[in-house]
């Protein structure tokens, strides 16, 4: 089948950055989806704002303002209202709409441009579906996960004390080092990790990240390892006891910890949105309700903390359910669910 991707980004995105970490969650998600697709035979062209016009990895990857010459089989407007108005006059046999987060504009769009047979809109969670419907959009709906690179984690590694945060700083490193002191203090040779993506410029002033700017760190036992390649990366997730996310962003699938989920280690996080998704409470992970500034919620953190990293029988159980629910998460899982539903 031909697929054509519509993702008119303001800023550039090169599928080389995937391994650099230096592309947001819906651009992973978006290289990783055209990437499944073409390892299963399917001719994959991504529209989108690239440095280059190329072949990388079995997917072309071509400019935004360059208009396809073929009709597809399966046109996907990406994210944005401007990506369904580039599918609209080349709607090929299947028309999509991808919602990558919370923002339901080009969804609503899409069910008002392209009507008839043929036309579905693709979220990543339940908690996207829930919010399309309270703005009213009675469109079918699909839910197909985000992926993640499963067979790159491999089997479980001698781990570290170590808690680990790898979201960007905004949604709530503040937080997490405003807490360590009180971890610390009750598991003395715990570590606090972070490593933090680079999101572009224009996502976050966007989202209004500016509110929470990167705290200065503590010098206990904390190591900010920076923004690091995707194998690094990685090789932090299967080493670290546990994943430390104070969260206070409305997140729509959450890569992060899905990621850690696949590494086999287990998160305490926020009880909102779709992180109630990505953890099971008490079997992959653990839920914090609350706001994480509320001083009850910071208390409840610091002690979930500490019983995960006080008890190896816990990390280990909770680990290795969170790595049986993460393989849902496949790339191969999720493009199967792409190629099923085009069918």
């Amino acid at each position: 089948m031909l697929w054509h991707f519509h993702y008119p980004l303001p800023w550039p995105l090169h599928p080389e950055d995937y391994e650099l970490d230096r592309l947001g969650g819906c651009e992973n998600a978006l290289v990783l989806v055209a990437r499944g697709l073409a390892r299963r035979g399917h001719e994959v062209t991504v529209f989108t704002n690239c440095r280059t016009a190329g072949i990388q990895d079995g997917v072309r990857w071509s400019p935004s303002d360059l208009q396809p010459v073929e009709m597809p089989d399966v046109a996907v407007a990406v994210r944005f209202e401007a990506a369904v108005r580039e599918i609209a006059p080349r709607r090929g046999k299947r028309s999509i709409f991808w919602m990558l987060d919370g923002d339901v504009r080009g969804a609503i769009s899409f069910s008002r441009i392209m009507r008839g047979r043929g036309c579905s809109i693709v979220l990543a969670s339940e908690s996207m579906w829930h919010r399309a419907r309270r703005h009213g959009l009675r469109s079918p709906m699909n839910i197909i996960p985000l992926p993640v690179e499963v067979e790159r984690y491999g089997p479980g590694k001698s781990r570290t004390p170590a808690c680990l945060y790898s979201s960007v700083p905004d949604r709530g490193l503040d937080v997490a080092l405003s807490i360590w002191p009180d971890i610390h203090s009750r598991v003395p040779d715990a570590q606090l990790w972070i490593t933090s993506r680079r999101e572009p410029a224009p996502l976050r002033r966007s989202r209004g990240m500016s509110a929470h700017p990167k705290p200065h760190l503590p010098p206990s036992n904390v190591v900010d390892f920076g923004s690091l390649p995707r194998a690094q990366l990685i090789e932090l997730q299967r080493a670290a006891w546990m994943g430390l996310y104070p969260c206070r962003f409305e997140e729509m699938f959450c890569l992060t910890v899905a990621e850690s989920a696949v590494a086999g280690t287990p998160s305490v996080t926020t009880r909102a949105a779709a992180l109630q998704e990505r953890v099971d409470d008490g079997r992959t992970g653990f839920l914090i309700p609350g706001s994480i500034d509320d001083d009850e919620t910071k208390r409840q953190f610091v002690d979930r903390a500490v019983a995960v990293l006080d008890n190896e029988r816990l990390r280990d159980e909770l680990g290795e359910a969170a790595r049986d629910k993460a393989h849902e998460w496949s790339v191969k899982v999720v493009a199967r669910a792409w190629e099923d539903l085009a069918s």
